[in-house]
């Protein structure tokens, strides 16, 4: 499905890196950004517990200790299911959302009014999203059949860099954190593809990943050439920059997300579903990935879709269910417990941690929008 530093594998391992050293759509949308509101206005949020403001992000009081709704909800009669949210590591209340069949929304004030950037997209089915770690108006969006678009202005318009890439149905995008040109892409059913020249041109990793359906990715922050790719029924690696892959880990469940600890890359976690629920929620490896292990107490049984791991306190994980809302973990995966309070739905399908304020989270959910938890220690 994806996943997830810029969004979750790729986003908080670039960010991780600068704070260590520093199948058609449904047709283009208008060009002229329209503010999307929940039910006819953007709903404010209550103000009868303590709030705090962010100058950096939203100019709204946000409650503490408490996950609000920032809309994106519906379009019309249609729900929203949000695929990946983005953040802008030079502006953090600058978000970007991939949805299904709605395309790309953006904020620029920290959720509190969406524009669709649409223009120049044939199909909105929009699912792996990436930024450039160095220019962040440089983004790249994977669809679900028609391939890969890139934007280098912050998403006022998209253009095709399909070249070589024969498989339309993206999964999974990263961006290598130290050469940015420098691409891979998981396709449904032909593995894993990479780029050297910004998208322009693909080329396809053959050997030990083809025909494979890819769902999620993630890249090494210290070490690049090493990546991950999570199947329909396991884990791959490569180390040397996607020429030859090995499994690692054979599962009967799907990997939908891929996560890496931002200061001891050998450490991975793993959401997934299970053939049986029982197969469902997360792993865990603390040798790059050679031995994995369930890291489930306190997880409710089912699929986790989602996971995002603090980049200042790397024990402090993030889980998405699709059943039960939000998880917290504060000792690496061992323990768990709900995170719920506030939340409206349960189906989660991506959360993102604010790069500098980590106190800060985002969520992205099949069918109630994007939500906010500002957390107050």
């Amino acid at each position: 499905m994806k996943k997830g530093y810029f969004h979750l594998e790729g986003f908080l391992s670039w960010i991780a890196v600068t704070l260590l050293m520093t199948s058609s759509g449904c047709g283009v949308e208008s060009n002229e950004p329209e503010p999307v509101v929940s039910n006819g206005s953007v709903s404010e949020a209550p103000v009868t517990q303590a709030v705090v403001v962010d100058p950096t992000a939203t100019t709204r009081p946000i409650p503490t200790n408490s996950w609000v709704s920032l809309g994106l909800e519906r379009v019309g009669d249609w729900a929203i299911a949000v695929d990946e949210i983005v953040i802008d590591p030079l502006a953090p209340a600058t978000l970007y959302v991939s949805t299904e069949w709605h395309g790309v929304y953006k904020s620029t004030d920290g959720g509190g009014s969406w524009h669709s950037i649409n223009s120049g997209l044939i199909n909105l089915n929009a699912r792996a999203l990436v930024m450039d770690p160095e220019t962040s108006s440089t983004l790249y969006l994977g669809t679900d059949g028609d391939g890969v678009y890139k934007t280098t202005d912050g998403g006022q318009s998209w253009f095709k860099v399909n070249a070589g890439l024969y498989d339309p149905t993206i999964k999974a995008l990263v961006i290598d954190p130290e050469t940015p040109a420098n691409l891979y892409a998981g396709t449904e059913n032909s593995g894993v593809f990479r780029s050297t020249d910004g998208g322009e041109t693909w080329n396809e990793a053959a050997n030990g990943v083809e025909g494979t359906h890819v769902l999620s990715l993630a890249i090494d922050p210290v070490t690049p050439t090493i990546l991950y790719a999570g199947t329909w029924d396991g884990i791959l690696k490569t180390t040397d920059g996607g020429r030859i892959w090995r499994k690692v880990s054979e599962i009967d469940a799907q990997v939908q997300v891929l996560v890496i600890d931002p200061n001891v890359p050998e450490t991975l976690y793993a959401g997934t579903h299970g053939i049986v629920p029982e197969l469902g929620g997360v792993l865990k490896s603390d040798d790059g990935g050679i031995r994995w292990k369930p890291v489930n107490s306190g997880l409710p049984v089912g699929p986790v879709f989602a996971l995002a791991i603090d980049p200042f306190e790397p024990h402090t994980i993030y889980a998405g269910t699709t059943t039960n809302g939000v998880y917290r973990s504060l000792d690496g995966g061992n323990t768990w417990k709900a995170f719920n309070k506030g939340l409206k739905g349960s189906y989660i399908l991506t959360l993102a941690v604010d790069p500098f304020t980590p106190s800060i989270l985002y969520a992205g959910t099949g069918g109630d929008g994007v939500l906010t938890y500002h957390q107050e220690y």
